[in-house]
Order: C-alpha cells, then structure tokens, then sequence
C-alpha cells in the first residue's frame, strides 16, 4: 500500500446511507424497466448487432459493414473502436440476443465493473473498507454517469469508466515505487490505456491530456525511470491497440470524418444556460469541484497543515478542474480548441467531467484532514441526492430524456467520401435517406443487358461475393455497394478497374464471355503489418502474465509444503 488508512473516519448519515442503497437499487434496475435510450444509442446499439453478424460469419476482425445505408455498406468499423463490441459479442453468445436488453445488459455489467476497478485504485492507495466501498459506489452510480447511460447512451464511453481508476493506480504506483524498472508496472498500465483507446478514442485522448498536466503539476518530483516505464508502457499500448489504428489511418482519407470535428465559437456558452439534463449534471459536478477548491483554500488561509497525498491530490485534482473549467468557457477557449488538435478529437468540454468524478471520488477515499473529512462528506450528499432526481425520471419513464422510438439508423460521418456531396452536406441524414431509399431495393448488380445476357451473384459472403456472368459484349455494371478502395473485382487473377458513379456506388466494365467474377475486401499491407504488431504484443502480454500466475503457484507450493 502507498499510505496506512486514514486516521480520521468517515462515515455519512444513516438516512443517507439509506437513500444510497435506494438510488444504487434503482440504477441497477432500470436497465431493465425502461425504454428510455439517448441520442448515441441507436447508431451503437445498430453497431453492435453489424459487428456480432460479421463476427458469427467468421469475420474476427470487421472493418467494413456490408449492412450499412441499405446494404450499400459503410466504414465504420474502420474507424470505431471494437472492444464494445467485442463485450456485447460475448454477451450475445451466452444467449442475451434481445437488442435492447443486450445494449441495456452491457452498460449494468460495466457499471459493476467500474465500482471494482475504483475500489482496486482506492484499496492500492491505502483507503478504508468503509471508504472505499463508498467511494467506489459513488463512482459507480454517480449522476454523471445516469447521464451517460440515458441521455447520451453511449456505451463505449460508459465501459471507459472501468478503466480510468486502473490507468490512474497503475501511474501513481509507477511514480510511487519505481527505484527500479518493471516491466510489470509499464504493462499494467500499457494494457489499460489500449483497452481505454480501443473503446473511445477521445476519452483516450482525454486522459493523455489529463495526464500530461498532472506531470506538468508534479514535474519536479518526477524520475527519469519513472518517466521511461510510463514511456515504455505508452509504447505497449501503442503496439496492442496498432491493429486499428492502423486500419484507421489507412483509410481516413476515404471517408467523411471531418463531420467529427466541431468548430466552436465564443457563444457556444449560452449553451450552458439552457435548462436540461447536461446542465444538471455540470452543475452537480461543479458544485463538488467548488466545495473541494474552498476547502483547499480555507486550508492555506489558515495554514492547517495537511497529509502529503491530500496536498497532491490539491495540486494535481484542482489544476485539472481549473483546465476544465476554462475549456467550458467559450469566449475564452474557443480559440484554443480549434486551434490544439488534439483538442479537436475529443470535440466538447464535457468529455473531460470523468476527471472531476475521478477527483471527488479520491477526496471521499483519502481525506485525513477533519476539514476535508467534512468536505469529502458534502460531496457524497450532493452526488447522493443528485443522483435521485435522474435516475426516478428514467425508472418510471419520464421521458425528460429521449424515448426509444426511432428506428436504428447508421453513422452518416462514416460515410465514405465517393458518396455525392451535392446530396448530401452538413450531416443531413434526411437528404442521405432521400437518396438512398429509392435504391435500396436494387438488384446487387445493375446494366443495360439484352436478352441472352446475365449477371447473378452466386456467393454473398460478407467480405466476399462472386457474380456469375454471361455477356456478349463489354457491360458497365453498377453494383449495390459504395465504391471503396479496398474492395477489389477479379476475374480469375486478373483485377477489374472499378470507380464511384454519381451516387457514389461502385462501377466495373465487364468483359464479355461466361466466366466468375469475385470481389474481395482486401488489407492494405500497412493494415496487415498493424496486424502482426499486435497480435506480437497481445501473445507477448499473455505470455507473461500466464508465467507469472506459474510462477506465483509454484511459490504458493513451495512455502505451504512442510
């Protein structure tokens, strides 16, 4: 442990404790006894169902989605991250295949999971059972994360949690204990921060910004072999996550995701004085981050002196509160978020409120200090009493929040770029339907052919389909798929050229004569060698903690034989 338990107890309200039990009962409930879903529930509860399809028809890996925009496919898996579908996958095969009640079982589970994992982190730093047992549960079912489960229903985000407590113990105990290099330690957190990245990418980045103004808060106490484990371990999540990185990047140029980007603008604060859920939740979170920041200047007022994890958890807690703060301040940061790109990733300011969860969740494990014990106890009352208002709202169907009525729909911004920008602009998903609709129940391939002339498709495999065909003479033919650049056509080993029409499907001219032809979803070599790195990397981590768990048996039997 980094610190013996805390000397000053803390223990809340009975009555209190009662209402916690009762919202923490709700929460764990109300997946099951609501049809309330978000904004990004829909396009993730339909990406879930594609990539389980794909993975059923052997396809482990999925980059294309053949069902997407009518079955005129679409790139999302190149560019969404997969271990939220991975989990929903493993869900689905134990027989959980209902779509909401798939969706809705995952978000418990990783709730669940995420109360461990801040217990983990809390438990490492020397807290208290009662503590960290309260602590975690804050974590857990903290109003922020009503939001993220009803609101928003963002699934990817809301399994992020899990991982945010394990990053963080995993860089304090590295700053803590590295006289010397453990590969155990820059694993440990080279494994979490991929895991992070391969679930959402901007609040990976998030954390890497986060990340870098705690280092900048406690430079002077950092360790060049400190600094070269954290450095190696970024290089081990870099090699786990290359696979779709790679992927990534090799096809970013074909697609339309510059609708992910969000330009903001000095009045983008009048935002935040419209009355809402997102308003309610930053002002709860703010309220505690405010209560935290008084108490730490109450303490320096008074010059009281206080233990040296609380003085760090001040310095390093409140510099980042003040960042967000700041970036929520449109006429003053609006410039530096479309100006920092790696702000530009993680598109809004509220992507960062997890930290601010994070802070007040450490204050309620570790304050020594009776003032901070006090504090740590009014930031549990107000995250308690926060949380009822929300979580009644979506148990008994109130729907302040987005009911599930529309019906699922694909993400436009991964639309490739082929498809016509004349029809479609501005993530106008009605002008893509107006498109799309009318052609949606084409045939799988198209052309002006006489009467003894045929193209059938023979196979339709999800990255492969073959056409039987029969021409006289050369046929233009239009397929029911977007052009892309990694599906290719081949007669025989021979390639057919293939380009986008005006509505951006791919177009071949056929030769004539009877023969197959095939078109395959093929990788680009940079994808196959992203590819290699981590299925190097991934053997290489389960390697070493399969000797370690060896190892730690043979010890076990060793010392208990007589």
């Amino acid at each position: 442990m980094l610190q013996q338990p805390n000397s000053h107890d803390l223990r809340l309200p009975r009555l209190l404790e009662a209402t916690f039990v009762v919202v923490i009962g709700l929460e764990l409930i109300a997946p099951y006894v609501t049809h309330t879903l978000g904004v990004d529930g829909r396009l993730q509860m339909k990406m879930i169902l594609e990539y389980n399809h794909l993975i059923s028809s052997g396809i482990f890996i999925p980059t294309w989605t053949p069902e997407g925009f009518y079955h005129f496919g679409a790139t999302t898996f190149y560019f969404y991250p997969p271990l939220t579908f991975y989990l929903s996958a493993i869900i689905y095969r134990v027989g959980v295949q209902n779509p909401m009640v798939l969706f809705q079982t995952v978000c418990l589970l990783m709730t669940i999971a995420s109360f461990f994992s801040a217990r983990w982190l809390l438990w490492k730093l020397g807290s208290s059972q009662y503590r960290a047992n309260l602590a975690a549960a804050l974590y857990a079912f903290a109003p922020l994360r009503i939001a993220e489960l009803y609101m928003r229903s963002s699934i990817a985000t809301h399994i992020t949690y899990v991982f945010l407590p394990l990053i963080c113990g995993a860089l304090i105990i590295i700053f803590q204990e590295a006289k010397s290099f453990s590969l155990k330690r820059a694993l440990l957190l080279g494994l979490t921060c991929s895991l992070t990245a391969l679930t959402d990418v901007p609040i990976a980045v998030m954390v890497a910004i986060g990340g870098a103004l705690a280092a900048i808060v406690i430079w002077k106490k950092l360790k060049w072999t400190s600094t070269f484990e954290v450095l190696i371990g970024l290089g081990i999540a870099g090699a786990l996550a290359a696979y779709h990185f790679v992927s990534s990047v090799t096809a970013q140029s074909f697609s339309r995701l510059q609708d992910l980007h969000f330009p903001h603008r000095p009045s983008d604060i009048l935002v935040y004085f419209h009355l809402g859920p997102g308003t309610y939740y930053m002002a709860l979170l703010y309220a505690a981050a405010g209560i935290i920041a008084l108490a730490y200047v109450w303490l320096k007022w008074k010059k009281i002196a206080i233990t040296h994890t609380e003085a760090m958890l001040g310095k390093v807690g409140l510099t980042i509160a003040a960042f967000i703060l700041y970036l929520d301040l449109f006429p003053i940061s609006s410039i530096v978020w479309n100006h920092f790109p790696p702000l530009d990733l993680v598109q809004f300011p509220w992507r960062f409120y997890p930290l601010l969860l994070l802070l007040g969740v450490l204050l309620v494990g570790l304050a020594q200090s009776p003032i901070l014990v006090r504090t740590a106890r009014w930031v549990s009352t107000v995250w308690i009493l926060g949380a009822i208002l929300p979580i009644v709202l979506v148990v008994f169907s109130l729907h302040i929040f987005h009911p599930f009525e529309r019906p699922l729909e694909d993400a436009t911004e991964y639309l490739p770029i082929y498809f016509n920008p004349s029809i479609y602009a501005n993530d106008d998903r009605t002008a893509v339907e107006r498109a799309l609709a009318p052609h949606k129940d084409d045939a799988p391939a198209l052309g002006d052919l006489s009467s003894n002339e045929n193209i059938q498709r023979a196979t339709n495999a999800p990255y492969l389909e073959t056409y039987a065909v029969s021409f006289r003479a050369p046929q233009p033919i239009v397929f029911h798929r977007f052009y892309w650049p990694f599906w290719h056509l081949y007669i025989g080993d021979y390639e057919i050229p293939s380009h986008p029409d005006t509505l951006g499907r791919a177009v071949a001219t056929l030769p004539a004569g009877t023969y197959t032809a095939t078109w395959k979803l093929e990788r680009t070599p940079l994808e196959t060698a992203g590819l290699w790195i981590s299925g190097v990397g991934w053997v290489g981590v389960l390697l070493f903690y399969g000797i370690g768990l060896v190892r730690k048996r043979v010890r076990k039997r060793v010392t208990s034989s007589p």
